[in-house]
């Protein structure tokens, strides 16, 4: 019996803010029944989701970001299959965020992942680079900023996102303690997104402190 899911991928989007890595880890999976036994077939999936994430990033989360941070490149790796096929963008020219200075090298922009299924597997969060200072508020960002998030949100979702997405791939979170890296587990794991819901919060990323990284 053919599984629900026809081929997963994990991809990272990484960028920099203050000298600092940030990768944003974001999972994947196309519905089956497809055609993904050919290499070359595989390799131009990727390639496809690699260039619609790096559409969206520049598109609408660059005007949200910081301009302390930089955007270098979105890499997409074959996961469900065990084929090891990696692609990166073809556009690795570093852009700037444009929504102001950051000093806080912690500060963060989460959105939700939202999958409908019940208990911690199905629930996904994103921290992505901040804001600038001038969009913050008492531990908040303004709702000019949130504007900008979510317009970064909804480019994602009409991507990926519902019977209307412009791909053949969904968005989801998998959950790593289902998969375990095991082939034939990812249907098991995978959980379709059903919503990406920005939070008005200001968040914080722990391991983003000066020579921790991502």
């Amino acid at each position: 019996m053919p599984g629900q899911f026809a081929a997963g991928a994990e991809a990272t989007v990484v960028g920099q803010i203050s000298g600092q890595a940030t990768a944003n880890v974001l999972h994947f999976s196309i519905v089956g029944p497809a055609d993904v036994t050919d290499p070359n077939i595989i390799t131009t999936k990727l390639r496809e989701l690699a260039e619609a994430i790096h559409d969206c990033i520049v598109e609408t989360f660059i005007p949200a970001a910081t301009s302390d941070w930089t955007y270098l490149r979105t890499e997409v790796r074959e996961k469900m299959l065990g084929t090891g096929i990696e692609v990166t963008n073809d556009s690795p020219a570093p852009v700037v965020g444009t929504a102001g200075v950051q000093g806080v090298n912690v500060a963060s922009q989460l959105i939700h992942v939202r999958t409908g299924a019940g208990g911690r597997n199905g629930r996904g969060r994103n921290f992505w680079a901040p804001a600038g200072e001038n969009v913050a508020t008492q531990g908040e960002w303004d709702p000019a900023a949130l504007v900008l998030l979510a317009a970064f949100a909804a480019c994602m979702a009409t991507k990926f996102i519902g019977p209307e997405k412009t791909t053949e791939w969904s968005i989801g979170v998998l959950s790593r303690s289902i998969f375990g890296g095991v082939l034939g587990n990812w249907d098991a794991a995978f959980f379709e997104a059903i919503n990406l819901e920005p939070e008005v919060i200001i968040s914080t990323m722990g391991t983003r402190r000066k020579g921790r990284g991502a």
